[in-house]
């Protein structure tokens, strides 16, 4: 390592800072939507670099279009009686977030504080969210919830939901993003070809130009070009998306004055911020529409939704149709189980009306063929198949297996 040149060290400084801008720390309770190549990948195929209980390093892909959008469930139990630190349902997770079985009425809502991504309650952790901006907003919704007479409260409530299962907002919204950071993504790919494959290039003196001072400072020149060129999209593009946000907005486009390196994964940062409280079955079922209409666009014969989108729509009805049991910890209220219960089956039903609308057989969604033949249940929620007929699946909170139907080829017990 002694011997390496000073040109050579600026090198691998680039590319450790380049690994360590496509990566995203994702809190537990978040579920990542990784887009390469036009398509957002499977979140449950996703694997962390590092992880620990509160969260996981997720590389956000590779190039610069790559992007990691994170989508961030309603993380408690709201209804007219209060508010619950308790949620059933737990759509493409591997790990459930926070569930601290808080219950507290709308009067004690007013003592709801924030502390970073959390909201506490009597200095107690009520929820966590991705990110302080998104705790931010809860609390305030909560509050404006709070402040509302008794009979105007439960539209609220109602409303605070709908938004969550609202597809065609979610898809204006991600098509915004893709617009705005086109110009974006076309500077930083072109800085990303000048930085790495071109400067590489040219140290090895593989380029067929002749390696004087007059090359070396049209190389540095133009790769000036591309790196300001991108920090100027990206104030453009986040006055776009975010446009009340001054302040992020020229803390953004001075952190890409510092490295070159910085604006390379910015179309990704962008977008971490870009929605709300969303379910996951929402934001797969409008970025297939945003996809189906970019294939009409261009007479590109494609399915209406890919076999990845159909496993992960099936997975969240699935979730919804048999939540888990959360296991709740030592001293919380006995009414919060109870209180999540009651609340889910809002859930359950906008999930399956969003499920319809898109045109879907729930039926087929639901149902499972046995891959092995000594099977005899499976897992509902989950699909993990048994050898007996009745069992219990323990990572699902203890549901109960469903038979299969006998079948040919299934061997005798």
């Amino acid at each position: 390592m002694s011997n390496l040149t000073d040109v050579q060290w600026i090198f691998i400084v680039l590319a450790i800072l380049y690994i360590f801008e496509s990566h995203v720390w994702v809190r537990t309770g978040t579920i990542p939507f990784v887009r390469t190549q036009k398509m957002f990948r499977n979140p449950m195929g996703l694997r962390g670099s590092i992880g620990n209980e509160s969260g996981k390093l997720q590389p956000a892909g590779w190039l610069p279009a790559d992007t990691l959008i994170p989508v961030q469930p309603i993380p408690l139990t709201i209804s007219e009686r209060g508010i619950c630190g308790v949620t059933l349902s737990m759509p493409l997770l591997r790990q459930r977030g926070v569930q601290s079985g808080i219950v507290l009425t709308w009067d004690e809502a007013n003592e709801l504080k924030q502390d970073g991504h959390r909201l506490m309650f009597k200095n107690r952790t009520l929820c966590a969210v991705q990110s302080p901006q998104l705790a931010r907003l809860l609390k305030s919704k909560l509050l404006k919830i709070a402040s509302l007479d008794t009979d105007q409260r439960g539209e609220a409530i109602e409303a605070f939901k709908d938004e969550a299962f609202d597809a065609e907002a979610v898809a204006d919204r991600v098509e915004l993003w893709r617009r705005s950071t086109r110009r974006l993504c076309i500077a930083s790919s072109m800085l990303f070809v000048w930085l790495f494959p071109v400067g590489l290039a040219k140290y090895a003196d593989l380029l067929p130009i002749v390696q004087d001072w007059r090359s070396l400072i049209g190389y540095l020149v133009i790769g000036l070009i591309f790196w300001w060129w991108s920090v100027l999209e990206i104030y453009l593009a986040h006055r776009k998306l975010y446009r009340d946000q001054r302040a992020s907005r020229w803390k953004m486009f001075f952190t890409g004055l510092i490295s070159p390196v910085v604006p390379l994964r910015m179309r990704s940062t962008l977008a971490r911020d870009l929605l709300t409280f969303v379910h996951p079955v929402t934001f797969v079922i409008a970025t297939a529409r945003l996809r189906q209409q970019r294939c009409r666009a261009t007479d590109d014969c494609e399915p209406a939704f890919t076999e990845a989108e159909t496993i992960m729509i099936g997975q969240c009805l699935r979730d919804a149709t048999h939540p888990g049991i959360p296991v709740l910890p030592d001293g919380c209220s006995e009414d919060a189980l109870l209180f999540a219960q009651e609340d889910h089956r809002g859930t359950l039903e906008r999930v399956q009306n969003l499920v319809d609308s898109a045109g879907l057989d729930r039926q087929h969604l639901l149902h499972y063929q046995a891959e092995d033949s000594h099977s005899r249940s499976y897992c509902p929620r989950c699909l993990t198949e048994f050898t007996i007929n009745e069992a219990i699946c323990v990572e699902c909170g203890g549901i109960a297996t469903e038979p299969f139907e006998k079948r040919e080829g299934m061997l005798p017990i």
